[in-house]
């Protein structure tokens, strides 16, 4: 019995390890992904003005 306890914990603890990692990875996604949108909403408007400011003819 303690055996089985033993292995099911050290299961445990691998997947518990794998779900940390994963969680922590989809965490600095989050985290990021407003920061890329800001980025690329400002390189957006500079471009906008750019072109605002050079008409093509």
């Amino acid at each position: 019995m303690t055996i089985v306890y033993i292995h099911f914990v050290l299961l445990f603890q691998q997947h518990f390890v794998a779900l940390m990692d994963n969680f922590l990875f989809i965490l600095s996604v989050v985290l990021h992904t407003p920061q890329i949108i800001c980025n690329y909403a400002n390189l957006a408007m500079e471009n906008k003005k750019k072109i605002d400011e050079n008409p093509i003819k």
